[in-house]
């Protein structure tokens, strides 16, 4: 959880570089210990950074993927995430349109979590 509260301060600080790794590191941490809790949070951290550079449609696929995982797992966001979530989803559907958000969002809900592991590391440092 470290390594993802790390990643997503970098990110509000705009050092991408050093929010993609420490969200890479805690990706492969998370995988290892098999705490796909965390990896739920880092897909929305990756997302946040997808967000941050200007990656709509990846940022919707991730909080997809990360709802998906967390609806698995019996792991719902709190009240503050939920709304948090809900600001940043504003945002998407402004910015793509209803159409496109509601495609990347069952794109990203249809992944494993393995897939969306895998699709969070695609976009290598910004």
């Amino acid at each position: 959880m470290s390594l993802e509260s790390l990643g997503r301060l970098a990110c509000r600080a705009k050092d991408y570089a050093a929010s993609w790794s420490c969200l890479a590191e805690c990706l492969t941490l998370s995988e290892a210990l098999g705490d796909k809790r965390v990896i739920a949070y880092a897909l929305e951290s990756f997302a946040a950074l997808a967000k941050t550079q200007e990656q709509p449609a990846r940022a919707v696929w991730l909080l997809g993927a990360s709802d998906a995982l967390r609806t698995a797992i019996s792991v719902p966001l709190s009240p503050a995430e939920h709304k948090d979530n809900q600001i940043v989803l504003a945002y998407l559907l402004a910015t793509l349109g209803e159409e496109a958000l509601d495609s990347a969002w069952a794109a990203g809900r249809a992944l494993t979590w393995e897939q969306a592991v895998a699709y969070a590391r695609e976009d290598e440092t910004p």
